[in-house]
């Protein structure tokens, strides 16, 4: 009997053990030293209630009040969170926290900062920063390294598809090289090796497997890519034209996008991407009549990437000029649902230039016959009878005034010398 209960507590002190472990939350450090500049790797596990964001990471040097400025990223997969850093150059003892974040340990809801120590140290010997930390891919892998104290040659591995580089990186200078993931089928967990150093990746490759769907953290400069960068334009005045842009997301992770124009010359096909984990073309048209200096901004809720578009305005075909074509330029009018000419009592709405030459987009439309003219003239005459009878009116003599003239006139002819008055009656 003694025997059956030990058991049973037992068991229940192991169930208790285990999920007190499995609801805790852990903060990973792959290294607790660090030399200057070096890249700092952390998996962070628990049950959060709140969806982290690499603004919830901070760093604090001692006693500091204030995280020290650091450049980072963040992805979340297989429900841990893959943070990494570059982290100050200030030797020193830092402090490693996770703020306003809500989770629970023990069935209980907290809130309260979680704390992970590391110190970064002097070194003379040579080592190098990586970034990215951690990998997610859908298509090759851009990869930025930095040397420190020395030049160095860097060996870089794929080990899922055995892919091989060397790179050569000078002494505090940063070298770009991208990993390709031809040949790797399906989502592979595996590792790329920089030297000394490893860093987890995930890649997937060309496959009819679901990837998994990763939400990102990172700055959009970081995610996307934009083809082509800016749009130099010298166009037709009045004149619509269209142009396209495609958006790369480099490594697939989930991201809801909005657009946004400038200028109202400026006509988006579409203002938000949903779920952005791709690529996407994007189609807009100019219709100006001015010049003006915009952008297109792409943004979310992290931070934003802005496309220059320099829109000059000419009257000479001879003049037009585009740093990236139309994507009409090799449609006919036809193709684009116009019609080349109008008729001499007919106008555009919407005009543009197709590969054969003029184009109206909104169909001819008749002109209307103007009868302005017409109302025009009786309104004069309606204002010329109208000053006339108010002079007539108001400005001849009036039948009263002539009576009083005429009394004035007598009574002078009476007063005259040589006239006798008698009575009302005057006589010679």
């Amino acid at each position: 009997m003694k025997k059956g209960v030990s058991l049973v507590f037992l068991f229940f002190t192991l169930t208790l053990v285990l999920t007190s472990l499995v609801s805790a939350v852990t903060m990973d450090l792959k290294k607790t030293s660090l030399y200057p500049g070096e890249t700092l790797q952390v998996e962070v596990t628990g049950n959060f209630l709140t969806t982290l964001s690499k603004d919830n990471f901070k760093i604090y040097l001692g006693d500091a009040v204030h995280s020290s400025p650091i450049e980072s990223g963040l992805i979340k997969s297989e429900g841990k969170y893959l943070f990494y850093a570059l982290v100050p150059n200030t030797i020193g003892a830092y402090r490693l926290r996770i703020e306003d974040a809500t989770y629970t340990e023990n069935s209980i809801q907290k809130t309260a900062p979680i704390v992970k120590n590391f110190s970064i140290v002097a070194s003379n010997s040579s080592y190098l920063s990586f970034n990215p930390g951690y990998v997610y891919a859908t298509r090759d892998i851009p990869l930025v390294l930095k040397a420190y104290n020395a030049d160095q040659i860097i060996d870089v591995e794929l080990l899922a598809n055995g892919y091989k580089t060397t790179a050569r990186v000078f002494e505090d200078q940063t070298s770009s090289i991208v990993i390709p993931i031809s040949g790797i089928q399906g989502v592979v967990k595996t590792t790329l090796k920089v030297g000394s150093y490893s860093i987890p990746a995930t890649i997937v490759g060309n496959s009819t497997q679901t990837p998994e769907k990763i939400n990102s953290t990172r700055d959009l400069e970081d995610l996307l890519e934009i083809e082509p960068e800016e749009f130099e334009l010298t166009i037709l005045s009045g004149y619509e034209n269209s142009f396209e842009f495609e958006i790369r997301n480099i490594y697939g992770e989930s991201v809801d996008l909005e657009l946004n124009a400038s200028d109202k010359e400026i006509n988006l096909s579409i203002t938000e991407i949903n779920s952005f984990s791709n690529k996407k073309v994007v189609e807009f048209t100019i219709n100006s009549k001015r010049n003006f200096d915009g952008f297109i901004e792409i943004f979310n809720t992290n931070s934003s990437i802005k496309i220059p578009i320099l829109v000059k305005i000419t009257q000479n075909k001879s003049q037009v000029n585009y740093s990236s074509a139309p994507v009409n330029v090799d449609k006919s009018c036809k193709d684009l649902g116009g019609v080349s000419s109008c008729a001499d009592n007919e106008y555009c709405e919407r005009e543009t230039t197709a590969s054969d030459g003029y184009c109206c987009l909104s169909k001819c439309k008749v002109k209307e016959s103007s009868n302005g003219w017409i109302w025009g003239l009786v309104l004069i005459i309606i204002l010329g009878v109208g000053i006339w009878y108010y002079y007539t009116k108001y400005k001849q003599p009036s039948q009263g005034s002539s009576s009083v003239d005429s009394r004035v006139e007598k009574y002078k002819a009476r007063m005259s010398p040589g006239v006798e008055v008698t009575g009302n009656l005057g006589k010679e």
